[in-house]
């Protein structure tokens, strides 16, 4: 289960109950290749990464990518909602990437922090064979990049 929408460009949705937002390509623009974001420790689904996903997905350079943002609670947000430990968190998110996985040829994970995290948790646990992850440190978050 995942908040799926197709769309010609890249446009932020709400996040649902799946917390997981799938931003696929329109039309014969078929993906084969999906990259999935997971924010840090205080961070957000969108908020975290900037622009960085709609530059992945509207570029037309490349062939087609399809981006996914995982959001969770955290920081402050956890103070207000339910969050669930790390190894739930990571399990919900498991679940999220194999109901995705048979769609895609690859799935690259990129994290930051805490989702590092996470995806490392996720990652152990038993993970299709075209499963990437990729964890980022980065000093300033991308919305503060401009």
């Amino acid at each position: 289960m995942v908040n799926a929408r197709n769309q010609w460009r890249f446009k932020k949705l709400r996040f649902d109950e799946a917390r997981l937002n799938l931003h696929c390509h329109r039309g014969d623009l078929r993906a084969k290749r999906l990259i999935v974001f997971v924010h840090g420790l205080n961070g957000g689904g969108y908020h975290t990464w900037g622009k960085f996903p709609q530059f992945v997905f509207d570029d037309p350079l490349r062939d087609p990518v399809d981006v996914a943002l995982f959001d969770y609670f955290s920081g402050l947000r956890r103070r207000i909602f339910e969050r669930p430990p790390v190894p739930v968190i990571a399990q919900i998110l498991t679940e999220r990437l194999q109901d995705l996985s048979k769609d895609y040829d690859e799935i690259f994970i990129i994290a930051h922090s805490l989702g590092g995290l996470i995806s490392t948790d996720t990652l152990s646990l038993d993970p299709p064979m075209n499963w990437r992850w990729l964890s980022v440190g980065i000093r300033k978050v991308p919305s503060e990049l401009g």
